[in-house]
């Protein structure tokens, strides 16, 4: 009997900690509707602290994973995010990257005690957001080059 309560506990706190694993992802929120298509793997993605001066469009706000500190190990970590979502969704960079803190509320593990036990309390967690822009000035180019050339093949069809 005091074997079943025990799996059953255990199962509970293994959905607990499934659940919340769930809850700590990268997200993209699009700011614009146009699509664009991804970067490849060797494209460079400049990573800006600040507004940059070159015209540009922001297309999405992307922000990392949480981590529990400040660490240059973390922080290479979800600049390596948002680096790869913002290839993904076809930016040239990500401008105004911010680390931001996240505040947990709730039932937290006791750690204090040497048997599976919850306690009250909170704690912070910290990620990066950034704004993920492509260059106007490259996007011309790429809007006159396709542009060209469906007029030159447009010029070829006789109705």
């Amino acid at each position: 009997m005091k074997d079943a309560r025990f799996y059953i506990a255990l199962s509970g706190a293994m959905l607990v900690l499934l659940f919340l694993q769930g809850c700590n992802s990268t997200s993209i929120q699009m700011l614009s509707s146009e699509k664009f298509p991804q970067k490849p793997e060797d494209h460079p993605v400049d990573l800006y602290v600040g507004k940059i001066e070159r015209n540009n469009k922001p297309i999405a706000i992307l922000n990392s994973k949480h981590y529990p500190d400040q660490s240059k190990e973390n922080k290479a970590l979800m600049l390596a995010e948002l680096r790869e979502m913002a290839r993904k969704i076809g930016a040239d960079a990500v401008t105004e990257i911010k680390i931001l803190p996240k505040r947990f509320e709730g039932m937290m593990i006791d750690e204090n005690v040497p048997f599976p036990a919850w306690k009250p309390g909170n704690y912070f967690a910290y990620f990066m957001r950034g704004r993920a822009v492509i260059y106007s000035d490259l996007a011309k180019k790429r809007n006159k080059s396709y542009t060209t050339s469906i007029k030159s093949t447009n010029q070829g069809v006789r109705p």
